[in-house]
């Protein structure tokens, strides 16, 4: 069988559809709606009665971490010069808040461009976020800390 026809006929007949909808009445889902349908998204996939794998989930979790580091070097190209405890740090943060949101930690940023990991690492230790997420604020200040000049 051919698949790649295979897919362009389905997407014909299925459509493509980055959101969200209710198969049922073909609008998008947002929060607290109630559904007549199945959740469904992209061509025709509807994840309650086909589950994600954990094949495709880290397939998807590639892409969403390739435009999250895209934006981030549009918006800090220092980034790329520092080390991969660092990129790895401030990735997971950005996947996190999202970049909008990540980049509002202007004194966290500033330290890191100067190399001042130690601080920044204190510096995180002060936020709202560390104290919401908890283990997972400890684990990025440990990906920081690990940085030696």
């Amino acid at each position: 069988m051919d698949i790649d026809k295979l897919i362009v006929e389905l997407e014909r007949d299925e459509s493509f559809r980055p959101y969200l909808y209710d198969d049922s009445t073909g609008e998008n889902v947002r929060k607290g709606d109630h559904l007549f349908g199945n959740p469904t998204v992209g061509i025709g996939w509807c994840p309650s009665t086909n589950p994600c794998s954990h094949e495709l989930a880290v397939l998807i979790c590639k892409y969403q971490v390739n435009d999250v580091w895209t934006e981030l070097l549009r918006d800090l190209p220092w980034l790329e010069s520092h080390p991969d405890n660092i990129q790895r740090a401030v990735c997971n943060m950005a996947f996190n808040l999202g970049v909008v949101e990540f980049l509002k930690f202007t004194t966290f940023l500033n330290l890191l461009k100067n190399h001042k990991y130690q601080e920044a690492a204190e510096d995180l230790k002060t936020t709202l976020w560390a104290r919401q997420v908890k283990s997972r604020a400890t684990r990025i200040e440990n990906l920081i800390n690990a940085v030696h000049p």
